[in-house]
C-alpha cells in the first residue's frame, strides 16, 4: 500500500518578490481596523452606529476608515484616574 502524499507549501513566485506593506492608516476596512484596535468586526459596526467613530462611505457597501481619526475619536471615551 502506497503512503499518502503530504502536501508542500506553495513556493513563492521568486525569489526576489517585494515583500507584503503593511496596511494604509488611511483607508482601513472594517476588518482591518478591528484588528488594529483588538475588538470585533461587530464592535466596529455598532461603533459605527451609535457615531461614536468617523468613517467614508464611498459606495452603498464600501466604507473605509482613518486609523488616526478613529484613536482620536476614542480617545473621548477614555477614562481618566483620579488621584
Amino acid at each position: 500500500m502506497a503512503r499518502p502524499r503530504i502536501p508542500t507549501p506553495p513556493q513563492p513566485l521568486s525569489p526576489s518578490a517585494p515583500p507584503q506593506s503593511p496596511v494604509s492608516r488611511k483607508n482601513l476596512t472594517k476588518r482591518d481596523l478591528a484588528g488594529e484596535l483588538n475588538v470585533s468586526i461587530r464592535t466596529v459596526d455598532a461603533w459605527m452606529h451609535e457615531k461614536r467613530i468617523p468613517y467614508k462611505k464611498l459606495g452603498s457597501r464600501l466604507i473605509r476608515f482613518d486609523l488616526d481619526r478613529v484613536e482620536q475619536a476614542l480617545e473621548r471615551y477614555t477614562v481618566k484616574e483620579v488621584s
